[in-house]
């Protein structure tokens, strides 16, 4: 069986991370609108799913 490139545990702060630059990158850019608020729902999303399955 061949090694996965991607631990679970990996993945899971992977998904995090991007849910922090989801979260950070609109308000450093200075966006409003928008452009703020979808990465922001999409963030918040994730972060739920993540919290909510088995996922480490």
């Amino acid at each position: 069986m061949a090694r996965k490139p991607v631990t679970p545990a990996l993945h899971g702060l992977v998904d995090y991370g991007f849910g922090i630059v989801n979260l950070a990158v609109p308000a450093l850019l200075g966006l409003t609108g928008s452009a703020r608020v979808v990465p922001a729902a999409w963030a918040v999303t994730k972060g739920t799913l993540n919290a909510l399955t088995a996922q480490r």
